[in-house]
């Protein structure tokens, strides 16, 4: 789990070895954006129940650039990627199942990404946690409740100012 914007600058391999391997298994989260790069968790292609699993979530964007490669192939290799801010899919992503979008806000950018199988229609889900986390009750009322770090008068959702939009101090 990263509490800053994530960018994976490698490959990275978990995949299975061999015809009779299983794939391995790879989790993101951040609570700000995430870029992906390649990523190889395939599995075995004659082994029933094999493939790999990726999933990443991100409270901000989510990126898979154009030219990248993710890798959950196997029959029950799956990807499943779900984003607070804007998710956008450019590259190219092979699974043994359909891959799984979910947004919060902004249906997902896919124009110019590949997808095998089909993508699964994206899902809207107002539980993601948005961009900079859910604001709790009482804060921007202009005074410290229990769990506020700091509490800006009503009317102020300027960012970087020394309070966050969830009440805590914050360092830009």
């Amino acid at each position: 789990m990263s509490v800053l914007d994530t960018v994976q600058t490698g490959t990275l391999l978990a995949q299975g070895r061999g015809s009779e391997s299983d794939g391995g298994s790879v989790e993101f989260e951040s609570h700000a954006s995430l870029t992906l790069r390649t990523i190889d968790v395939h599995g075995g292609e004659n082994l029933p129940d094999s493939g790999g699993a990726l999933q990443a979530t991100a409270w901000c964007d989510l990126t898979v650039p154009s030219g990248v490669v993710i890798s959950a192939e196997g029959d029950k290799g799956n990807i499943h990627l779900l984003a607070g801010g804007q998710l956008t899919t450019t590259g190219s992503l092979r699974a043994g199942s359909p891959i799984q979008l979910e947004y919060r806000d902004d249906p997902p950018i896919t124009a110019g990404g590949t997808f095998l199988p089909e993508l699964a229609t994206p899902v809207q889900n107002l539980a993601l946690t948005p961009c900079g986390g859910f604001t709790p009750p009482g804060c921007g009322d202009g005074n410290l409740d229990l769990g506020e770090q700091c509490d800006p008068p009503p009317g102020n959702t300027a960012s970087c100012d020394g309070c966050s939009q969830t009440c805590q101090i914050e360092v830009c």
